[in-house]
């Protein structure tokens, strides 16, 4: 007797733990949209709700995204099934769970493009095969990037720190600072800056800068009030950038590994 069996190529691809973690994320985003229309609906306030949802879309397509990163690292081979999994699970996030993949591995972009669209399903006689793990395949490495497990999962932590975190900092100290108060204290800020900037203009050999630097220290931190007023610029003390990359730079020293 022989049974017809239909595998999704993106179900048999991805292991069964982020499968399930994707069907969580999936759901635990639709019922916290669906309170926060329910919310809206009884408060009338559209557009806190606007900027709840916003936010809870984007927090929820980056831990998609992670999720995402997170299996790839364990089966680099199998990318495009992994990507299509994440959004079959919430296409309603497909743009945004797209576009942080695309910032992360844009190597993939065209890739990650294109997943997600319908696949033919496979039809096998008897029961599914087991799925082979592979190994990762070198040639999918950049040779110059020998970091690069490490920098794709830093940079999947700061988005997603940059996301629930300093996002919602900043636009609460957008809300309550006005834009002058704003000004003043990133001209704070930028004066305690101008001495490294002196320093690397020193070590490049770049003394009439590096004269400028220190003259622009000493303005603003005097007659600029401990540089909260920008008052160098009005006596020709133009700023300008210099840092350690640069120092290095100069004296010959070549690119190194890549480092998030």
């Amino acid at each position: 007797m022989s049974f017809l069996t239909v595998v999704s190529p993106a179900r048999a691809a991805v292991a069964p733990d982020i499968q399930a973690r994707l069907a969580q994320i999936a759901q635990n985003w639709r019922d916290t949209d669906a309170r926060q229309r329910e919310l809206s609906r009884m408060s009338g306030d559209t557009h806190m709700s606007s900027m709840a949802n916003a936010m809870n879309r984007r927090n929820s397509a980056t831990m998609m995204s992670l999720t995402v990163m997170e299996a790839m690292a364990r089966n680099p081979a199998d990318a495009r099934d992994i990507v299509s999994a994440a959004l079959n699970a919430a296409p309603e996030l497909a743009p945004e769970i797209k576009a942080g993949l695309i910032t992360a591995f844009p190597g993939h972009t065209a890739m990650i493009a294109g997943a997600g669209q319908q696949r033919p399903a496979v039809t096998a006689p008897g029961p599914a095969a087991p799925t082979i793990a592979r190994a990762p395949q070198r040639s999918d490495r950049d040779p110059r990037d020998p970091l690069e497990g490490f920098n794709r999962a830093m940079f999947g932590v700061n988005n997603f720190l940059d996301i629930v975190l300093l996002e919602p900092v900043s636009r609460v100290y957008r809300f309550i600072m006005p834009e002058t108060l704003r000004h003043i204290a990133r001209n704070f800020f930028e004066n305690f800056g101008e001495p490294v900037v002196a320093i690397n203009n020193l070590l490049q050999g770049d003394l009439d800068n590096a004269g400028v630097s220190l003259g622009r220290f000493a303005v603003n931190s005097t007659a600029g009030i401990l540089g909260f007023f920008e008052v160098a610029e009005r006596i020709d003390l133009p700023e300008h950038p210099a840092d350690f990359g640069q120092t290095l730079h100069s004296y010959g020293v070549g690119d190194g590994s890549y480092l998030v």
